[in-house]
């Protein structure tokens, strides 16, 4: 789909118009919709990107945020002892905090393009869980308490 929009942007568009509206080409897709549809269709695309773009921001503070306070301040720095009300103040401290990092890393980020972030993203996460999937496919002793247990 994203070569589909990008090949289509650049046909209806140009690449020009594209590029002097955001070096990175992120506005490829909304352009695109301005040309095909005009500004109703432009304001329409640009709404759905700005609620996906909130949705998936609000779901990345709130797992983050979740696993920060059950997962290392309650069993790591409180040693599995922490109240319910002690985890949900880490929670909310750990927002903040996720939230700042966040502003400051798309400071940085904003003149990339959105579709190399995205892949950026799955390269982490792949890295991140295939030596656990080659341990499990090759391991002869790998169970299921293994990749939990503390090193």
């Amino acid at each position: 789909m994203t070569v589909f929009l990008g090949f289509g942007a650049a046909a209806f568009v140009g690449t020009e118009a594209i590029t002097a509206a955001d070096a990175a080409g992120n506005m490829a897709a909304p352009l695109l919709a301005q040309a095909l549809g005009g500004d109703l269709l432009f304001a329409f695309v640009s709404a759905i990107a700005f609620a996906t773009i909130l949705a998936v921001v609000t779901g990345l503070v709130l797992s983050a945020a979740s696993a920060f306070a059950h997962d290392f301040y309650s069993q790591i720095i409180r040693k599995g002892k922490a109240s319910e009300r002690e985890q949900v103040k880490a929670a909310r401290f750990a927002s903040i905090g996720v939230a700042i990092l966040s502003i400051i890393l798309a400071l940085f980020a904003q003149s990339l393009n959105v579709a190399f972030l995205v892949s950026l993203a799955f390269a982490v996460a792949a890295s991140a869980n295939l030596p656990l999937i080659i341990f499990t496919v090759f391991g002869n002793d790998l169970t299921l308490r293994v990749p939990s247990q503390e090193a």
